[in-house]
């Protein structure tokens, strides 16, 4: 009987362990669920400032590349322009800068080694 009364309070205590790793168990996943929540709630009210930021400076940059390349192909009819960086990839925020390089042909490239001089 004393052995039989051991090895039931030894089932009742491995259930008990179970049940209280269970519990643990539950509420880490809770947990982590409700951090998974959270940065998910972030990462949208990041891309929302974001979105508000790049509409009020998408405009004003537009203006500037288009005035650059304007100016530039009436200096130079064989350059281009080119944007690059954070705007070009739509990942730009409020304290982005416009990165731009003016691009010369290859021909261009052999003449200025010719001539030695920029036209």
């Amino acid at each position: 009987d004393s052995n039989n009364n051991i090895s039931n309070e030894n089932i009742n205590l491995d259930n008990q362990e179970d049940n209280n790793i269970s519990l643990v168990h539950q509420l880490l996943m809770l947990q982590r669920i409700n951090v998974l929540q959270l940065l998910h709630q972030q990462i949208i009210s990041y891309y929302t400032s974001i979105q508000i930021n790049q509409q009020a400076k998408q405009n004003t940059y537009h203006c500037i590349i288009n005035y650059l390349t304007e100016c530039i192909t009436n200096l130079w009819s064989y350059a281009c322009v080119q944007v690059f960086g954070s705007f070009a990839t739509q990942l730009y925020t409020k304290h982005s800068d416009l990165d731009i390089v003016i691009c010369f042909c290859d021909e261009y490239q052999s003449l200025t080694k010719i001539s030695g001089t920029f036209p």
